[in-house]
């Protein structure tokens, strides 16, 4: 996302590069799935079709990375699914490659101090 907002803001690099998560390598951070059990109730699980809704779609190079794990398994390892697998194979055509900030911030990750972060303990409830 800050690739795609640093035209229009002025964000600070070291300062992204300092909270970076430098345990698992790029692209190989934690799965999150994000609906909340509510909407998971009402509506059941979607699975969007990929590449095949728009034909200026595109699936980010961090997808391929994971795809072929050269750094190890991500966890989770939704790319063991057979099906998926074969529809990201044959779709190399469609990578869109990491943006110049995102390889900017890459390159400087490594050499900028981290910084504390400090937990958010409080998480929305739904009740």
């Amino acid at each position: 996302m800050a690739s795609r907002v640093a035209p229009l803001l002025g964000l600070d690099c070291e300062y992204l590069c300092a909270q970076a998560d430098r345990l698992p390598p790029y692209a190989m951070g934690r799965l999150v799935n994000s609906l909340s059990w509510f909407y998971r109730l009402l509506w059941g699980r979607y699975v969007r079709p990929i590449c095949q809704t728009d034909p200026s779609e595109g699936i980010h190079e961090s997808v391929f990375l994971r795809l072929n794990a050269p750094a190890g398994v991500p966890i989770p390892s939704p790319y063991g699914d057979l099906q998926l697998r074969k529809t990201l194979a044959g779709s190399n055509d469609k990578m869109i490659s990491l943006a110049p900030f995102e390889k900017k911030l890459l390159a400087a990750i490594p050499t900028t101090q981290p910084e504390h972060i400090v937990p958010n303990k409080h998480h929305r409830q739904m009740f």
